[in-house]
């Protein structure tokens, strides 16, 4: 990918983009989705020897911002690919999801807790349908 001018996504650098997990679907498009999989939670030191639970969120560094945009650009480029961006544990900063919503990439937020749930009502309903659950069911090996 070249680098670009776009006024309000610039990608600045060449180079190509790859996501964590891309999707042909059906229809002909690509689902495209960038995850992001940062502890939701972290303990620091502190000087007097005590402990503070932090909250962490993920920020919107230069190198996200340059992914959001190459994002926007192969979308641009081709009207098949689908962005979206899926947040597992932290999430994002204020400013991460309003740059994602300005660029018009979909985003999902799940905690570690909202995935310990689902796992658990899929587990139940993959023994109700008497299927097996996805990953026995796509095992390699």
């Amino acid at each position: 990918m070249a680098v670009n001018n776009d006024p309000d996504f610039p990608v600045t650098t060449p180079g190509g983009r790859k996501v964590d997990v891309p999707v042909d679907l059906d229809d002909g498009t690509t689902m495209a989705v960038e995850v992001k999989m940062y502890q939701q939670y972290r303990t620091i030191s502190l000087p007097d020897g005590g402990h503070e639970v932090q909250h962490v969120e993920v920020p919107l560094r230069s190198e996200i911002r340059e992914q959001i945009n190459k994002d926007v650009a192969l979308r641009n480029a081709d009207p098949t690919d689908d962005p979206r961006w899926s947040f597992l544990g932290a999430g994002p900063s204020p400013a991460r999801p309003d740059y994602l919503t300005k660029a018009g990439i979909i985003q999902g937020r799940n905690t570690a807790d909202d995935v310990v749930q689902r796992r658990g009502s899929l587990r139940a309903d993959h023994r109700e349908a008497g299927t097996p659950p996805w990953h026995a069911r796509h095992h390699r090996g």
